[in-house]
């Protein structure tokens, strides 16, 4: 008898002993019955072949190898970043520390999440997701698995760099809310052991491979998902046409598909338009840092300002809601190498070339509060950055996921989007500073209908608001002050300190020397120090009728003094000239005097809220298009007036002004589309005017061929049919029509 294998098996190798054993004993009785004369002996011979037959079948079922049981070995619950498997360890001077709990990262609600099952002994697998609010009794339909058939790898966890090491699925925005609980279904075959050996008649052994069985498990768990209230965004779009450019502004969906990464990585489940506009820019650019010449009549300021310019005077003739984010968005071609930099971010104004979307994440985090990650040498990185295990320094400590393109990023080569270092995504240190900031802050609910904080700006503001005067002040490390005109005090929101202490103060004080009021400088630049050369400030002070004096101090050292004047501008004679049906005027007035800046605002709603028209006028007249404004049944436009600090307004009446319908867009895909069956397309719409946008809830997406595919402003999808639809994106145009979006994609099998 040739033996050519073994079998590795120690159940293989006890029954194969025990079949030699009584093979070889068979075998002689064999010989012994198959020599003899007799016939009878020689049947008696062929019924032990028989039996010796039976032996080795009964053998083959014995020895060969058992089934392994397909096990699911823990689900990943995703909406960018998440702890998981194996733990890794943090070393942080504050916050978290030590080996985290798998899925302890907060999710939020209305936002797509992506579970990542990851799964052992399994071949071809293939799944379905269905879900029910906790205490519901039906299940939703199932939803088949992203990227079914599956064959995990030997070591899925030890794979998890890779989207291929799971079975994924992806729960709708619109399911995540609350507490969810979740049930995963898998049905693929079972993986036997590697070989089983099979012996012939001739006590030759042969090793095949097991034979796999069908196989079906599942798995349920619930998952808890934090209310969060949108961002709040108030998008100016630069027109700029300085060194000899013209480039125009660019559009509210340019906005949105830069907003792309931001929004796949932010915890919040949604972005609100406070408000948006354009804007001309005319200066060379030359200079973006807090620390130029912003103002008007400066290589870098041109006749209109800088962008610090512009948008700290819309901070304050706006008078935004707390936690909105001023973003300037300027057009490709604008940038001046000369700047160094392309974008900025200090105190809730920020400045992002239109399509950098890791540009906008990064300036948005300033805005909200988050240091630079310690790499790429920036300024004041955060000394509070954890080191996670051995991964290099301000890396991204886990493995992050797109919850769209589900391409993973390794935490091995990738770094925080708050560095200076690339390839970029969020930390579990980032996400949850920016979480804990958004979760504290009220936010905006315009274009949602169902947050955990609603607000009304009317009733609310009108208990709280007094009169700031707001300026903006550079202070040089040799102790000289410049204060940027214009200086307008009017009635605002108080605003909450934060940022890095610094010893300066600003102050006002009466006839006599005595303080009036006072409020220390906050730096809320991440880009410099208080040790730099020059560090900029917008600051919002209370303001006292009784004020002649503004003084700068460091400490109790006065580093500059300013005389304020005894009275304001007088402004008179207030006109406006033109038909409010055909949309354009120009509001113009007198003043007692010659060096007087002026502003105009404009307020649809008799004052509740408004909005900066001009910011910086020599002339006493402006020219205004009320298409380009908001409609209301109570409109004013308001003019303000400044020879130094003191603030004359002055209101004209306009009734009623139109308001404007309307427009739905679909902003992605930005053409038709050819995709095959299986992959995920991105549906992203916006319906917006100058009077705002539409609640995303009422949104809907729908397709001829597969029907309702949805609501909100974003849809992944890996569901549609085989075949040609026309999407289309539909709501109310706010005056009582419907407004419609169509967009063609192909699916090919």
């Amino acid at each position: 008898m040739k033996k050519r294998e073994q079998p590795s098996d120690p159940q293989a190798q006890n029954a194969l002993r025990r079949l030699e054993t009584q093979f070889d004993l068979t075998v002689q009785e064999l010989r012994g019955l198959s020599d003899g004369p007799d016939p009878l002996d020689r049947f008696a011979a062929f019924g032990a072949t028989i039996d010796l037959l039976e032996r080795l079948r009964e053998w083959q079922r014995d020895a060969g190898p058992s089934l392994v049981t397909p096990t699911v070995l823990g689900v990943e619950a995703t909406q960018s970043i998440q702890f998981f498997r194996p733990a890794v360890n943090i070393v942080a001077s504050g916050g978290r520390s030590g080996q985290q709990p798998e899925n302890d990262l907060p999710l939020v609600a209305r936002k797509a999440t992506v579970l990542r099952a990851y799964i052992a002994n399994f071949a071809g697998v293939s799944g379905a997701l269905e879900w029910r609010a906790v205490g519901s009794a039906a299940w939703s339909g199932p939803l088949p698995a992203l990227n079914a058939p599956f064959n995990p790898p030997v070591d899925p966890i030890a794979g998890r760099g890779s989207s291929l090491a799971s079975l994924n699925f992806r729960l709708p925005a619109t399911a995540c809310v609350g507490d969810l609980e979740v049930r995963l279904s898998f049905d693929g075959t079972a993986q036997p052991q590697h070989s089983r050996v099979l012996w012939d008649l001739f006590g030759h052994s042969h090793v095949q491979s097991g034979i796999p069985q069908l196989w079906t498990t599942s798995t349920v768990f619930t998952l808890h998902f934090q209310a969060v209230n949108p961002l709040g965004i108030r998008l100016v779009r630069m027109r700029y046409e300085g060194r000899g450019l013209r480039l125009p502004a660019p559009s509210l969906a340019d906005f949105w598909r830069t907003a792309t990464m931001l929004r796949r990585m932010y915890p919040l489940s949604e972005i609100c338009l406070w408000a948006e506009s354009e804007r001309l820019y005319d200066g060379d650019f030359s200079d973006i840092t807090p620390g130029a010449a912003h103002a008007p009549g400066t290589p870098n300021g041109g006749s209109t300002g800088d962008w610090l310019h512009i948008l700290n005077n819309l901070v304050a003739l706006e008078n935004p809601p707390s936690c909105v984010a001023y973003v300037m968005l300027y057009p490709p071609g604008a940038h001046n190498p000369a700047s160094g930099f392309i974008g900025w971010g200090v105190g809730i104004t920020s400045l992002v070339p239109t399509d950098n979307q890791s540009a906008l994440a990064h300036e948005i985090g300033h805005v909200l509060g988050r240091a630079h990650a310690p790499c790429g040498n920036p300024a004041a990185p955060d000394a509070g950055y954890p080191n996670y295990g051995s991964y290099p320094r301000a890396s991204i400590g886990e493995f992050g996921v797109d919850i769209e393109t589900m391409d993973v990023h390794n935490p091995a080569t990738v770094s925080d989007f708050m560095s200076y270092c690339s390839p970029v995504w969020i930390s579990p240190y980032t996400y949850e500073g920016l979480l804990n900031r958004l979760k504290t802050c009220p936010g905006l609910t315009l274009c949602v209908n169902s947050t955990p904080v609603r607000r009304h700006p009317r009733i609310e503001r009108a208990a709280s608001q007094r009169e700031y005067l707001v300026l903006t002040i550079q202070i040089y490390r040799n102790g000289w002050v410049r204060l940027v005109p214009p200086a307008f005090h009017l009635p605002a929101e108080p605003r909450t300190d934060w940022g890095r202490e610094t010893e300066y103060f600003v102050e006002l004080r009466d006839e006599g020397g005595f303080p009036l009021s006072a409020r220390r400088l906050w730096l809320q630049d991440a880009h410099v120090t208080a040790d730099d050369a020059v560090t900029s400030y917008l600051v919002c002070l209370p303001w006292q009728e009784a004020a002649s004096e503004l003084l700068i101090l460091r400490g109790d050292t006065i580093l500059e003094r300013f005389s304020i004047e005894p009275m304001p501008p007088r402004v008179s004679g207030l006109l406006w000239t033109g038909e409010k049906a055909k949309g354009r005027g120009t509001l113009s007035w007198k003043s007692d005097l010659a060096d007087a800046r002026f502003a105009v605002r404009y307020s649809p709603d008799g004052g509740a809220r408004w909005f900066a028209v001009a910011i910086w006028l020599e002339r006493p007249s402006c020219a205004i298009d009320l298409d380009a404004l908001p409609g209301g049944e109570a409109a004013h436009l308001e003019v303000v007036a400044s020879a130094g600090f003191r603030t004359t307004r002055v209101r004209v009446q306009l009734g009623a002004v139109p308001r404007k319908p309307r427009v739905a867009e679909i902003v992605w895909p930005t053409r038709s589309l050819l995709v095959r069956r299986g992959q995920t397309v991105r549906l992203m719409g916006q319906v917006a005017s100058v009077d705002g946008e539409a609640l995303v809830d009422t949104m809907q997406w729908e397709t001829g061929r597969d029907g309702p595919l949805g609501t909100g402003r974003e849809l992944l999808l890996h569901t549609l049919s085989a075949g040609r639809h026309l999407i289309t994106l539909t709501t109310d145009d706010g005056l009582g029509r419907l407004t419609r979006a169509t967009r063609r994609i192909d699916v090919r099998d």
